[in-house]
């Protein structure tokens, strides 16, 4: 405002002296004119009392100060409209950007137009925002906010704000023009944002310090994305920017959110440029083992307007320009192959430049170092029921003392009862019915605690309409089963767990009012008894089932559930206040189902069955690292026959292991395969044999794995059959 001031001041005596100039080069010196611009010295003069009869000298010293009076006058007049000039464009200008940005009402207005202008043009068209403050004085900078349910109001947030209320109102987002006047990005100790654009509207090529920051985070593990928006406040610049994406299977809002999320993108102001190493695509990791090599399969289209491709760089770790592809790579399209050995974890990127200057951005290829180890060597299956009766639904775990137990169904003591066995290590212990009533006892679930307790939940029949869900434990004899549902629907499909104090928690199905009506039980036990169940799926109409429950370092629990009206996975936590609002985490467009769940140093990892209508169903998965968001899901099974009935556990090293039921061979086998540091393996058949396998269970002690499964020898015979890896 100063400015303005000084600025109106200058303009008010320049005008002054310009006027007195005309005045006397156009020979007009009408008395009037005169008297009215130089009416505040005439006042001075007036005012003040001078001589009446001056001396040349006084008339000299008069009409100077005449004059400069005047002149100051008109000064502070110029000043003054400048002011109100300066004020009044401040709130036209404010009041037009204001006009420019959108309210809660403009919000729902526009997502109506995107989804109106999906279902007419069959593309994809998804309603983001960008948040900040558009007066460059206070403005932190602005914030691309993507998939959000609501409007993000765009008041003078702090950094760190803007990306809250992002994620509050279920989005991500990234940095926009972090390094571009007048709106630059300006605290970078934020966290939970997915990166920055790095490219905007008629820009050519990236500011150098945005990539000086970016290959300064890449070298200290971050791993931001990069991203360019047309940024387009007019329809001209709509394009001139593009951002490119890989997307696995149909091009939903959920596959292009993901691919944004997960870095699988191009960034360009004119060609495009790709590549892969060893079929791996931007944005991914592989495994290259020591000893060999990383080869990049690089590619290239370019156009008349942009010119045929200049230079392409290959760039690693450090921020290093390993090779300048100038020889060969002069055309509008082609393509090259590059391979480097390895010694390290590193990662690749391109950055390619046309003959008219245009410049096109990958995000990085990770790579990492490991050795490969060989898959476990499995013991020949063992059958553990060996009876003439029908023996179902096994589960398993292991407790402190390296002794394995086994639960299972079995209707050889004449109904269908819970039947126990355990292995030393040596041999199995004959089978003890655990239950003992006169219903049938179903779906049973074990876990040990760090005391080497025994906890089983299970499904028991009370009366025809109704089912409940009992507990018994183990430390010397087994307890008597107790009710813990208590609801007059039906209860099934238990799960449990148990804390580092020996506390058991437990989730179930249930239908407490209606069977039109299932939803997701938890309960806990404490000192004092169990905790009233608690709802968890939160839904008031459809069904919830098959729940999973983990628990993470801090003995908060994780629990995954099949939903049938969404046909998704869903997932909720309690924090240690309350639960959090159920999420879906699967968000496929098939169905997804019976998933499983284990935490490993608090992060989370889930599978599932994935079944694509009219096709074979796959084993999925997808992971939540601590303080991030669900993973991409990923098929992990990836045979030739429909694979379900999965099972998950971590082993001592911290690794991942999975076992399902799988018809590649037809009969139906357990196949196995685990992830470490070299990625998933490849699944093997752990079963091997011409019988129908199916319902595995998996449990880890002592750096073995054991598996068991249900396994029909007859139509009137099924059996519990068991085997185990070797060091």
């Amino acid at each position: 405002m100063r400015r303005v001031i000084l600025f109106g001041f200058g303009i008010g005596i320049i005008s002054f002296f310009i006027v007195i100039f005309f005045l006397n080069y156009l020979e007009m010196p009408e008395r009037e004119i005169s008297y009215l611009i130089l009416l505040p010295g005439y006042l001075l003069y007036i005012i003040f009392p001078f001589s009446r009869d001056p001396s040349q000298n006084q008339l000299i010293i008069i009409w100077l100060m005449i004059m400069i009076t005047s002149a100051i006058v008109w000064g502070i007049l110029g000043s003054l409209i400048g002011l109100i000039i300066g004020y009044l464009r401040k709130k036209i200008k404010k009041q037009s950007y204001h006009e420019e940005m959108l309210d809660s009402n403009e919000w729902i207005k526009e997502l109506t137009e995107c989804e109106i202008a999906e279902n007419t043009y069959n593309i994809r068209v998804m309603m983001g925002e960008e948040v900040g403050s558009v007066i460059p004085k206070i403005s932190q900078g602005h914030y691309l906010a993507y998939d959000i349910d609501s409007y993000v109001d765009a008041s003078p947030f702090s950094a760190q704000d803007m990306i809250d209320k992002t994620k509050a109102a279920g989005g991500f987002g990234f940095i926009a023009h972090p390094d571009t006047e007048p709106f630059p990005w300006k605290n970078w100790d934020v966290t939970d944002y997915k990166g920055y654009e790095v490219l905007r509207g008629e820009d050519k090529k990236a500011k150098v310090k945005t990539i000086h920051r970016w290959n300064d985070q890449l070298e200290i593990g971050q791993k931001p994305v990069i991203i360019g928006n047309s940024d387009a406040h007019w329809p001209e610049d709509i394009g001139k920017t593009r951002t490119y994406l890989y997307i696995e299977g149909p091009i939903t809002h959920n596959s292009i959110y993901n691919a944004l999320k997960n870095g699988n993108a191009i960034i360009t102001s004119g060609p495009l440029l790709t590549f892969t190493i060893n079929d791996t695509v931007i944005g991914k990791t592989i495994n290259v083992p020591p000893g060999e090599q990383a080869t990049l399969n690089i590619q290239w289209v370019s156009n008349e307007d942009f010119g045929p491709m200049k230079e392409i760089q290959v760039i690693s770790k450090d921020g290093k320009v390993l090779d300048r592809l100038t020889k060969d790579i002069q055309t509008i399209s082609g393509s090259t192959v590059i391979s480097y050995p390895l010694s390290e974890a590193t990662y690749f990127r391109l950055v390619g430049e046309s003959s008219n200057g245009q410049v096109v951005y990958t995000n990085p290829i990770w790579v990492t170092n490991y050795p490969i180890t060989p898959p476990p060597v499995w013991s020949p299956a063992v059958n553990v029921s060996n009876n003439t009766g029908i023996s179902l639904f096994p589960d398993i775990t292991s407790d402190i003392f390296g002794n394995v137990h086994l639960v299972w169904v079995d209707n050889t003591p004449g109904n269908f009862e819970i039947l126990y066995s355990m292995w030393n290590g040596i041999s199995w212990s004959g089978p003890l019915n655990i239950s003992n009533t006169l219903e049938i006892s179903n779906h049973p679930a074990i876990s040990s605690d760090i005391f080497g307790r025994l906890h089983v939940v299970l499904e028991e029949q009370v009366t025809s309409q109704n089912t409940e869900i009992f507990y018994t434990t183990k430390n010397i004899i087994w307890s008597l089963p107790v009710n813990v549902s208590n609801t007059p629907g039906y209860s099934s499909n238990p799960d449990i767990i148990t804390d580092n104090l020996g506390y058991p928690y437990i989730v179930w199905n249930d239908q407490p009012i209606t069977p039109a009506h299932t939803v997701i039980f938890y309960t806990k036990k404490y000192e004092g008894g169990w905790i009233s169940p608690i709802n968890i799926s939160k839904k008031l109409w459809g069904h919830s089932v098959y729940p999973a429950i983990t628990l993470d370092n801090f003995q908060y629990p994780h629990v995954v559930w099949q939903d049938d009206d969404t046909q998704e996975i869903f997932y909720a936590t309690w924090n240690g206040i309350y639960w959090s609002s159920p999420i879906n985490i699967s968000n496929t467009s098939e169905y997804s189902g019976r998933p499983d769940i284990v935490a490993v140093f608090n992060n989370l990892h889930v599978i599932w069955t994935e079944i694509p209508p009219l096709l074979k169903s796959e084993i999925f998965y997808a992971s939540k690292k601590e303080g991030e968001d669900w993973s991409l899901p990923i098929n992990i099974s990836n045979t030739y026959g429909v694979s379900g009935f999965s099972s998950l556990v971590s082993d001592e090293l911290g690794y991942l292991n999975v076992v399902w039921n799988d018809y590649t061979l037809e009969n139906g086998e357990i196949f196995y395969s685990r992830l470490d540091k070299t990625g998933w393996s490849t699944p093997i058949n752990i079963s091997n044999n011409p019988r129908y396998s199916r319902w595995p269970a998996i449990t880890s002690n002592n750096s073995y794995l054991h598996v068991v499964w249900d396994e029909m020898i007859s139509s009137e015979n099924w059996e519990i059959f068991y085997s185990h890896s070797f060091k």
